[in-house]
């Protein structure tokens, strides 16, 4: 029984009850002629627009840039250097993405490396399981890809100690002046 045969035993309230129960089972409402042939070609062209878009954008997808980080760890790392390796470190999450045994004149290449991601390159001697320095951190972008001057050199002050050094002197200076200025 359909809701239009409910409908003249149920009169108008009954039909809209009807049609609601019906949609909300699963059946569709009665359409006529002219909005199924609509509704048939909105769905052809959604269709069409999907497979369109999903070929387009696979070569994107296919070609995700990489970059590379590499460099030297000679003047930290003793001979013989197959004592250490160097090991990226992810500084969002702190896990090595990779790990890479020094070279035979001390040094190192990370490639593939994800854009838009912070790394710091750690030296670790080996047998100790030790890291011995970090530099870093390094983010690749796309307008610079590549990295290839890293020094780990544990003997000099990292750049970021500066920095905070730097704002914690400025923010002083600023307390300082504000308070004299406040009597």
């Amino acid at each position: 029984m359909t809701c239009i045969n409910r409908a003249t035993r149920l009169g108008a309230i009954g039909y809209g009850f009807c049609r609601t129960a019906l949609t909300a089972l699963g059946a569709p409402p009665k359409m006529k002629k002219e909005s199924m042939k609509v509704s048939a070609i909105t769905r052809s062209i959604a269709a069409l627009l999907v497979v369109v878009l999903g070929i387009g954008s696979a070569p994107l997808l296919a070609q995700q840039a990489l970059g590379t980080i590499a460099g030297k760890a000679d003047d930290e790392a003793r001979k013989p250097y197959a004592d250490y390796a160097v090991q990226l470190r992810d500084v969002v999450s702190g896990q090595v993405a990779n790990t890479r045994p020094l070279g035979l004149e001390g040094q190192f290449s990370f490639t593939g490396v994800g854009l838009s991601r912070k790394y710091l390159v750690e030296l670790v001697q080996i047998n100790e399981k030790k890291i011995v320095c970090t530099e870093g951190p390094f983010e690749l972008t796309a307008s610079v890809t590549n990295k290839l001057d890293v020094n780990i050199s544990c003997g000099k002050v990292p750049a970021a100690i500066w920095l905070l050094a730097a704002g914690a002197g400025a923010a002083a200076a600023v307390a300082v002046t504000t308070r004299s200025t406040s009597r």
